[in-house]
């Protein structure tokens, strides 16, 4: 079992490490303002970011980290009317999955032979 030590670090590592935001509004890919990114003790990091322009179509906001890297989106289908402010949210939660029923190194093996 991982522990809440490790779990924690490794979501403040992904949150350090995300350093931009895109959003795609009417078609043209416009940087949005990360406006704060909280991890919780839950492991679950937050990400809040604001639509710059008063009015648009959205299809898909973007996150990039310090590489350049698109490490998530979230296609959609948004219509930012004037008046209203728009804040697109990410939740990301780092969890622990234990497979119950691992694989056989002789079957995997055997697996790769075949390909």
């Amino acid at each position: 079992m991982i522990s809440d030590y490790l779990m924690q670090r490794v979501a403040e590592y992904i949150r350090e490490h995300i350093a931009k935001a895109t959003i795609v509004m009417d078609g043209e890919e416009i940087d949005g303002e990360i406006m704060r990114v909280d991890v919780t003790k839950k492991h679950l990091i937050k990400v809040f970011i604001n639509t710059p322009r008063s009015h648009g179509k959205i299809t898909d906001v973007r996150i990039y980290d310090k590489t350049g890297a698109l490490v998530i989106n979230r296609p959609q289908e948004t219509e930012k009317i004037l008046g209203y402010g728009l804040v697109s949210s990410f939740y990301i939660q780092v969890i622990e999955h234990e497979i119950t029923d691992p694989n056989s190194v002789f079957k995997m093996g055997a697996e790769n032979d075949e390909v």
